[in-house]
């Protein structure tokens, strides 16, 4: 199942919990700590699955997810947030069409699953 995904979150340590949560697994795994190197990423390199959080200072995930799919339209988009508001879901899904929706704290079995899951509907 190699393919690449993408974490894009503020935080340092989630960075690295994704890293090290992934690391058993056959993926190319990519941390960027802010929308825009996000970004730029995406532009050079292909990226199966972008997994973003919601709540960052440059752009919301909402808006980063946008642009992925202005950008690289087959990659398949996961926001992660800590936020339960309903309008957030809402807008996720219809402006970054968003594959899944998963609320931190996450249950580590249900994210590699989701991103699993996700990789299978970008292929």
């Amino acid at each position: 199942m190699s393919a690449t995904v993408l974490f894009v979150d503020d935080e340092e340590v989630i960075l690295d919990c994704m890293q090290t949560l992934f690391a058993e697994k056959d993926l190319k795994i990519i941390t960027a700590s802010n929308p825009q190197n996000a970004l730029d990423i995406i532009s050079q390199e292909k990226i199966a699955v972008v997994v973003s959080d919601h709540n960052m200072p440059e752009m919301t995930g909402i808006e980063l997810l946008a642009r992925v799919r202005a950008i690289s339209p087959d990659t398949t988009k996961i926001l992660l947030t800590g936020m339960t508001d309903f309008q957030v879901a809402v807008d996720a899904i219809n402006t970054g069409e968003v594959f899944r929706f998963i609320l931190k704290p996450w249950k580590s079995n249900d994210l590699i699953q989701t991103v699993e899951e996700a990789i299978l509907h970008y292929q």
